[in-house]
């Protein structure tokens, strides 16, 4: 018995470094490891629901100011998976003063909450407290209230007993509410997944790759320091933080799907190179070491690189090993090329506050190149730069869950034909608090930089994108301060919780924004285009309905059908067909993905 034990948790260990899904109908296997895979996933049941609702007095009117918490059901069989955590969300808090009653269309109120279960059958409880003296009246006590400490929330609301029947679906009879005491819940939606379980339609190549399907036998596992060039191809495993040292070149051929373990992250060092040699029809893949099915965002770290291009302060990096920046002063340094590449399920926090981006640029120089990249599901921000003069083209960030553009420190590249698009919150994973399309900043906090300034403001050319938001509360569409100069054209925006902000009063040693916004950039009708009064700006309110031809099965079936957008500018939105990321063409069709774990 105690060999079959370890043959099959050598076989479970063995599949899941190569992706491989047993239960896929679509593809039968019937070599022995499979089977062992199998069985051992079948003595280990998870499944992870994801419930997203209102929380509301007895009286029925929302409480937007709570915080919820999920705990095993006192009495009942211990149900929640362990080492999870305390699971908890606050529900949303907007700016409506007068009580309100549920109303699907806006987000006030609403929660949306994650956990993980050991069995298809079984009871949670939900209790809801609130800030010990504090309740939130207006649009600023909203805001000020959800950045109390946790430990302040002890006024009881009450509590109630959730029975949950897991049918590895998104229909809400999955979970049924019981013994409501001291409030009411109104349940929007449900989505359970079964561990193991991957139902994909009509994968794109991209999504083929990133699961493992093109890769047979053992990846080659990277771990440390990576001290001489070389090169990967089929399959790689990262463990722990990789580092790519000073002079050294890591080439990543086409098709080559690269797993990242929990904790994992690879870092490129000032005068290390990393190359991608991606193709449309057979892109690079960093993706979550986790089975297709059980990934979601912040399974590992993400990619760091480090150039010597200038920024406007000497740092250090995140990470569990920083690496100092900011000393360089070639903005034309080299860095590799990255070409065809998907970073998917990244972010994972190494300290508190701390969460690794899918792909971080520090000081990265106009040397490089950064050409037909994907960031999808991340946990934190999708493409981050701090200073540096790289020119990326064609990027697509996707699912995220921070923000999908994040510019600081003295950046002035060119960014053109680039896409975000936020997924709806019942696909999983909890959004920051202000879950942006851009936060861009001039100069890093506290500091000065002006024309007559050795340390530049950031002055970004962003041109030719479409920015599609999930109308997620505290997401704006950009939030441009500290000093940004860049300009902005030929650009969309649409549904964000407000479609545009401008960086409000700050403390003194902050600049003045001196950003340019065209007026070939178009906003949604009936949002504001300024959130105060620093500036005015030349955004055309006047989309009527959403710009693009197609989200896909992003808002129905979370990127798993068939259907995948199509980001083509749709004039009948209100947007000519001369803004957007599709002036370029139908460029991500085919090697990006779109699944959402």
């Amino acid at each position: 018995m105690k060999k079959l034990l370890i043959l099959l948790s050598l076989s479970l260990l063995v599949g899941l470094a190569h992706c491989k899904n047993p239960f896929e109908k679509e593809k039968k296997d019937n070599t022995p490891l499979l089977l062992g895979l199998a069985l051992a996933s079948q003595q280990s049941y998870e499944a992870t629901v994801t419930i997203v609702g209102y929380l509301q007095q007895e009286s029925g009117h929302l409480i937007r100011d709570g915080r919820i918490r999920i705990e095993n059901a006192t009495g009942k069989p211990e149900y929640l998976v362990a080492n999870q955590g305390d699971i908890q969300e606050f529900t949303k808090c907007q700016t409506d003063t007068a009580p309100m009653t549920v109303d699907e269309n806006k987000q006030d109120g609403q929660f949306t909450i994650t956990f993980k279960v050991n069995s298809a059958q079984g009871a949670v409880s939900l209790k809801a407290v609130r800030h010990k003296d504090k309740e939130a009246n207006n649009a600023k006590e909203c805001n000020e209230i959800a950045n109390f400490e946790t430990k302040d929330y002890t006024q009881d609301v009450g509590t109630a007993l959730l029975n949950i029947d897991v049918k590895n679906n998104d229909k809400k009879d999955q979970v049924v509410v019981q013994e409501e005491k001291g409030l009411k819940i109104f349940i929007k939606s449900v989505t359970t997944v079964v561990k193991g379980t991957y139902n994909l339609e009509n994968p794109t190549v991209g999504e083929n790759i990133c699961d493992g399907k093109n890769f047979t036998g053992i990846p080659e596992i990277l771990s440390g320091n990576i001290t001489s060039n070389k090169t990967l191809s089929g399959a790689a495993q990262l463990q722990g933080t990789v580092t790519v040292q000073s002079g050294v070149t890591l080439t990543v051929e086409a098709g080559t799907v690269v797993f990242g373990n929990r904790g994992s992250s690879l870092f490129v060092l000032p005068g290390g190179r990393l190359v991608t040699k991606g193709t449309a029809q057979n892109p690079v893949c960093f993706t979550s070491s986790q089975s297709p099915g059980s990934r979601f965002p912040g399974d590992w770290g993400g990619i760091v690189i480090v150039g010597k291009g200038k920024t406007t302060r000497t740092a250090t990096t995140e990470g569990t090993t920083p690496v100092t920046y900011g000393t360089g002063t070639d903005d034309a340094d080299n860095s590799g090329s990255i070409e065809y590449t998907i970073i998917e399920f990244a972010g994972n926090e190494v300290a508190p506050g701390d969460e690794l981006n899918a792909l971080s640029l520090y000081g990265i120089g106009s040397g490089t190149k950064i050409s037909y990249v994907q960031v999808h599901r991340g946990l934190d921000d999708g493409f981050e730069a701090w200073g540096g003069a790289v020119n990326m083209d064609h990027l697509i960030a996707t699912g995220g869950l921070d923000d999908d553009y994040d510019l600081d420190e003295g950046y002035i590249g060119k960014i053109e034909y680039f896409i975000g698009h936020k997924y709806p919150q019942a696909c999983g994973g909890s959004p920051s608090t202000d879950p942006h399309g851009f936060e861009m900043d001039g100069v890093h906090a506290g500091g000065t930089c002006s024309s007559g300034n050795a340390a530049r403001c950031s002055a970004p050319t962003l041109k030719y994108f479409t920015m599609i938001g999930a109308n997620i509360s505290g997401g704006e569409a950009a939030r441009l301060r500290e000093g940004f100069a860049g300009t902005l054209e030929n650009g969309i925006f649409y549904n964000y919780g407000a479609t545009y902000f401008i960086g409000g009063a700050h403390t003194s040693g902050y600049p003045f924004n001196s950003y340019t916004i065209q007026n070939t950039v178009y906003g949604q009708q009936g949002k504001a285009n300024v959130i105060n009064s620093l500036s005015t700006s030349n955004i055309q309110m006047t989309l009527t309905s959403l710009p693009i031809v197609s989200e896909g099965s992003v808002p129905e079936k979370c990127g798993f059908g068939a259907a995948k957008p199509d980001y083509t500018t749709d004039t009948a939105s209100g947007a000519p067909n001369t803004v957007g990321a599709s002036v370029a063409g139908k460029w991500w069709e085919g090697w990006t993905v779109y699944r959402a774990r």
